[in-house]
């Protein structure tokens, strides 16, 4: 059963950190992040949610591995992530084996920067 949600506001949950509740931007970024640090294979009853991301982790920093990281991302939310559409993924390198990842997102016609994501 497909879900219709119709604004940001519609995204609502429990909160990783605090146990309380979460909505909006918030969630929608605790999603992403779950999802792409999450190994494919690791949920018992999900075994295909996740994405290759923490097994990127440790490879040397080059424009190949960013292409791959950016990859991974993509494929990652285009299979879960139905309530987004990606429009683009930033990789920050800060030194080797270290990034975060900014992604550019448009929910509902809404375009957001979530910074940090992963």
């Amino acid at each position: 059963m497909a879900t219709s949600l119709r604004t940001l506001d519609d995204f609502r949950g429990l909160s990783a950190a605090t146990a309380g509740t979460i909505s909006g931007e918030d969630h929608l970024r605790q999603s992403l992040r779950d999802l792409l640090t999450t190994p494919i294979g690791s949920r018992v009853m999900r075994r295909d949610y996740g994405s290759l991301i923490p097994d990127l982790v440790d490879r040397p920093m080059t424009p190949g591995l960013i292409a791959d990281l950016v990859a991974a991302t993509a494929e990652a939310i285009q299979n879960f992530e139905p309530r987004v559409t990606l429009k683009r993924v930033l990789v920050n390198v800060f030194e080797a084996g270290r990034f975060e990842l900014d992604l550019i997102v448009q929910v509902n016609g809404r375009t957001l920067k979530l910074e940090g994501v992963a």
